[in-house]
């Protein structure tokens, strides 16, 4: 799933072939050139600040879980997640990355997408207390604390504005919970366009499809939309909290052009009936 790592991967190789090849007596340890002990620096460097490593390290996703995911029929496979792991059992968490340079300044503006799918047979609610990290290890900015609810196999998302500040990948979780879910739920299904309105940005316009009489009453806490190239790399999102139907369905994505690099989108929430 995660192609945009396999160049990270083909880098890790080079970098212990050279290790290898440079290994021998203590005496030629001391006599290898400035070059190598500097290329050698470079590769530790670069395997050190690959995205999301140490909570993928921290947090690894058991095979059973992994056979779960690929076998998901949603949106999540569309998504090419940089980092994948598993904080607490049956909850995945996935990250991925895009820059915004359509901003009022005209700077990159660096964005961190967070997922959660419930790989559990449960309808779940999720409490949440998190750190992101920067590449330099220190302390961002929290991951949103409120509850969100997600349906068994489900998958929610939220898109988190950076600014100028670059995200490891690594979030350091302080609480992730799972608790009773107390919400009704009756199956439905989402279909999403792309649509471009007269203020000239894009938005994700989303339709709700029911068996129910409950067709137009669904809420939500949390709601994201993606734009994705062809190869599954986020390019651009929105996420927003506490909104109605009428809210979620028409989704604003702040950006004017994608340079026709855009192959689909995808919406995450999770709809359920109001008390």
């Amino acid at each position: 799933m995660k192609k945009t790592r396999l160049l990270g991967l083909t880098l890790a190789l080079l970098g212990t072939v050279t290790m290898l090849a440079a290994c021998g007596s203590k005496k030629e340890s001391a006599e290898s050139s400035p070059e190598q002990g500097t290329e050698a620096a470079a590769t530790e460097n670069t395997a050190e600040i690959e995205f999301g490593k140490k909570s993928e390290e921290e947090y690894p996703i058991s095979d059973e879980v992994r056979k779960k995911l690929d076998a998901l029929t949603t949106n999540y496979s569309k998504v090419n997640w940089e980092a994948e792991y598993m904080p607490t059992d049956g909850i995945v968490v996935s990250e991925g990355t895009y820059i915004d340079t359509q901003n009022m300044v005209s700077v990159e503006y660096h964005h961190l997408v967070v997922a959660f799918t419930n790989t559990t047979d449960q309808n779940i609610k999720l409490s949440l207390d998190g750190n992101v990290e920067g590449v330099d290890g220190t302390y961002i900015q929290d991951i949103f604390t409120d509850d969100i609810e997600i349906w068994a196999g489900n998958t929610v998302a939220i898109t988190l504005e950076l600014l100028e500040k670059v995200p490891s990948g690594n979030i350091k979780w302080n609480k992730v919970e799972i608790q009773p879910l107390d919400l009704e739920y009756t199956p439905y299904e989402i279909s999403a366009k792309l649509d471009k309105g007269d203020s000239g940005n894009y938005s994700i316009k989303s339709e709700v499809v029911s068996d129910t009489e409950h067709m137009n009453s669904y809420s939500t806490k949390t709601g994201c939309g993606l734009i994705l190239d062809k190869d599954g790399k986020i390019l651009s999102g929105n996420s927003l909290y506490e909104s109605s139907w009428d809210s979620w369905s028409n989704l604003s994505i702040p950006a004017e052009t994608f340079n026709g690099e855009n192959a689909d989108q995808v919406i995450f929430v999770n709809l359920y009936l109001p008390k």
